[in-house]
């Protein structure tokens, strides 16, 4: 017997929030931005021995999490938090402003980001922030 196929329910990127701290209902920070993603980062192992003999294995993986953001001058600003924070180990977590979609929370660490741009231009930076592991996931 056939397996009946799923019905396809697409993750839609709108009004996400990016919320920094341990508790989500109150964070200590949180700040919406144009682009998230959590990248997963890791090289396959594979040896080729004599004999048609090999082995392969998937390796170790890294995760961080990558934003897009679009900067004002607010003191309570993204590139704020981070001069303020820099080398903190930080709960981080993307969930829906809607509540409905899963959320995914990571421990990561908070980077030093670029302050300026180019002339006459939004204040657009690409920020990575390493995380201790895997995102782990739940739903909203």
């Amino acid at each position: 017997m056939a397996s009946p196929v799923p019905v396809l329910v697409p993750l839609v990127l709108r009004d996400v929030e990016l919320l920094f701290g341990d508790d989500v209902d109150a964070p200590d920070f949180r700040h919406h931005t144009t682009q998230l993603q959590w990248t997963p980062n890791g090289q396959p192992i594979r040896v080729k021995g004599l004999g048609r003999r090999s082995f392969l294995d998937a390796g170790a993986v890294d995760w961080q999490l990558d934003l897009a953001v679009a900067e004002s001058t607010d003191a309570d600003s993204l590139a704020t938090y981070c001069r303020t924070h820099a080398g903190e180990l930080v709960k981080v977590t993307t969930r829906p402003t809607a509540g409905v979609g899963p959320s995914w929370s990571a421990t990561v660490l908070v980077p030093r980001i670029p302050l300026g741009g180019t002339g006459e231009s939004e204040l657009r930076h690409n920020v990575s922030f390493l995380a201790e592991s895997e995102p782990v996931r739940s739903d909203v």
